[in-house]
């Protein structure tokens, strides 16, 4: 089983950062009003923290939470950082940061705990973009919207190879 120990500090650094990310990210993928982002933005650090509960076998995960519970303010300024970005440059953004942390995974991790990553920053961004989900006055724009966000997931889940 790999422990968090098994990296380096910079390779920490990018595995505890990856989940942050997507969930700022997150953000940006979909259509939202202002006040769904507010909203959602300010419980990112509960969903990631929530989302890492349903993998308490997997200690790899559990650490990386952990060491970072305390610090979370430092990644709240690199998801700030790139929010502004457009949708593309966000994507773009989350998707190298997470082939950066899978790749590290690859190399010094079993299998089921790449796999369990992966899921975890699926159901990260899958939260993520339901809480900020808007559907328009009066519900209107309930179809298009969760058909915008059903293909958000479908992309990222094809990015992290989890189709």
């Amino acid at each position: 089983m790999t422990r968090i120990t098994d990296f380096t500090v910079e390779e920490r650094e990018i595995l505890a950062a990856a989940p942050l990310v997507v969930a700022g990210t997150s953000l940006a993928v979909i259509q939202t009003n202002a006040f769904k982002v507010l909203k959602t933005a300010l419980s990112l650090y509960k969903i990631v923290h929530d989302t890492s509960k349903q993998f308490p076998e997997n200690e790899y995960i559990q650490s990386i939470f952990t060491s970072k519970e305390e610090n979370h303010e430092k990644h709240n300024e690199l998801i700030e950082k790139h929010g502004g970005n457009s949708k593309e440059e966000a994507i773009n953004i989350r998707n190298q940061i997470c082939a950066r942390a899978i790749g590290l995974l690859n190399e010094k991790s079993q299998p089921q705990e790449v796999t369990e990553y992966k899921r975890w920053l699926l159901q990260i961004a899958t939260e993520v973009m339901d809480k900020a989900r808007s559907d328009g006055f009066l519900g209107l724009g309930k179809a298009h919207a969760e058909a915008e966000v059903a293909q958000a997931h479908q992309d990222f889940a094809a990015v992290l190879q989890l189709t």
